[in-house]
């Protein structure tokens, strides 16, 4: 008989968060998955525009930390009673370095400013330990650097180590020379677009490359060729579904 699905709710920045999120877990559990974007609320195709009362971005994921601790006394137990089987809570290591975290460590190691922020994130949650159905979610610098691994290794390689570059989204974007010019050759629309001098993601872009990602999740969470910080959540991941 057919297992289960897995049944993920997911707390990020961003709707391309919860894309590269999504399709890493399609890599590590074996059951089918089903995820919900809880946070930010669901909205237009790029990222930046307003998304529900509390928006996009780390505030967004901070003050709905913060509103669940309030309601039920602490995340522990909301994780305990939700409907959901795992909760993921996402936000990018560069958040470190912003004035009202300022927990940034020099990079690398990736592993410095994403643990340092791992205890930020927990303050959030009401202080305490990581509960067994949630998984933090910390790319290093950004989601992006995970997606360049998985989809442009090459491009990787010459910015390596890729979870140090400051804006690995930009290294997508279609400014100057394409650097994602293989995934336009293959008839995909930019992942990352420059608009009056602003980057933004496209949410469609990222959904018809996610089976790429999922296919190349071994060698992205690969803690020695790879995303050390990827292979962090790959294994937390893998013990929050472990019996």
């Amino acid at each position: 008989m057919p297992s289960d699905p897995l049944r993920v709710a997911v707390v990020c920045e961003g709707p391309t968060d919860c894309v590269v999120i999504q399709a890493a877990l399609a890599a590590l559990v074996p059951t089918p998955i089903v995820v919900t974007r809880v946070q930010p609320d669901a909205g237009g195709g790029f990222a930046g525009t307003r998304f529900g009362e509390m928006g996009t971005g780390w505030k967004g994921v901070r003050t709905w930390c913060q509103r669940r601790v309030q309601a039920c006394g602490g995340l522990s137990d909301y994780a305990q009673h939700m409907s959901h089987d795992m909760l993921v809570i996402h936000v990018d290591a560069d958040v470190a370095a912003e004035d009202e975290i300022g927990c940034a460590a020099p990079c690398p190691p990736a592993s410095a400013s994403a643990d340092a922020l791992r205890k930020v994130i927990l303050r959030w949650c009401g202080g305490g330990s990581v509960p067994d159905q949630m998984v933090l979610c910390i790319p290093s610098k950004a989601t992006e650097a995970w997606v360049i691994q998985a989809l442009e290794p090459c491009l990787a390689a010459k910015h390596a180590p890729i979870e140090c570059h400051p804006s690995p989204a930009a290294l997508l974007s279609n400014r100057g020379v394409r650097t994602n010019k293989r995934l336009l050759q293959s008839g995909h629309r930019p992942l990352v677009r420059l608009r009056n001098g602003e980057l933004k993601k496209a949410s469609g872009s990222f959904r018809e490359v996610a089976d790429d990602i999922t296919n190349a999740w071994a060698s992205v969470a690969d803690p020695h060729g790879g995303c050390t910080q990827a292979a962090r959540f790959s294994e937390d991941a893998r013990a929050a579904t472990s019996d």
